[in-house]
């Protein structure tokens, strides 16, 4: 037997659950260390990777459950009846006020880089002036970005010619502020302070824009 044949026939191995019905026609065999692999990765790999998923999910749930208890029964032992009212009369007006916005402002961010012609985006976020760096942070300040879609929001507007002073002006300002965050700010700490925030964040976040985009760009 040549050595080509010794390897197939030590090397291919059939799960007892393929022979059931399984149509699957890729090669599965074992490797040296005695890991079973079918084609789409190592079975212990795979095996090990789920049931770390799998424990850290079930501690991060049993955590949050017995952390929420735990803050329920010390504001029920603690806490007055009529603070607690208060704070949930205080939690549902921003519910009621904020959770639209971040709807309108998530399905915003999700159609401009498919809806927007990349003309537009050119001709009023392209180059490094400081009009295009002050209509990013404009944008930046108003919208609501998630942590997960600003990054890709940002790389598609740039891939559409948007210059790396905007971006870089947008970026900054995303996070810091928003119209939801506007009225969380206002209803806190009053509209003059909200009105000061929201203003400072918008003239730093163009003047770094703008600088970063001379240098940079």
């Amino acid at each position: 037997m040549s050595s080509v044949d010794q390897s197939q026939d030590i090397g291919c191995w059939r799960h007892p659950e393929e022979d059931e019905g399984s149509t699957d026609a890729s090669p599965t065999v074992i490797d040296a260390a005695g890991h079973r692999n079918d084609g789409a990765g190592t079975r212990s790999d795979k095996e090990t990777a789920a049931g770390s998923n799998a424990e850290g999910t079930e501690f991060t749930c049993r955590g949050t459950q017995i952390g929420l208890a735990m803050v329920a029964l010390y504001s029920w032992k603690t806490i007055d009846n009529g603070k607690i009212k208060n704070w949930l009369e205080e939690t549902w007006w921003f519910v009621r006020r904020i959770f639209p916005l971040l709807l309108a402002g998530v399905f915003i961010v999700g159609i401009i880089g498919a809806a927007l012609p990349e003309e537009w985006i050119k001709a009023w976020l392209g180059g490094e002036g400081l009009q295009q760096s002050f209509l990013a942070t404009l944008i930046g300040s108003i919208t609501y970005f998630a942590t997960m879609t600003e990054a890709p929001f940002v790389d598609t507007l740039m891939n559409l010619g948007m210059g790396k002073g905007p971006a870089l002006a947008l970026l900054l300002t995303g996070p810091g502020i928003s119209l939801p965050n506007w009225l969380a700010i206002a209803r806190v700490f009053g509209v003059k302070k909200a009105a000061v925030y929201v203003l400072t964040i918008i003239v730093l976040g163009t003047l770094v824009g703008w600088v970063a985009g001379f240098i940079f760009g």
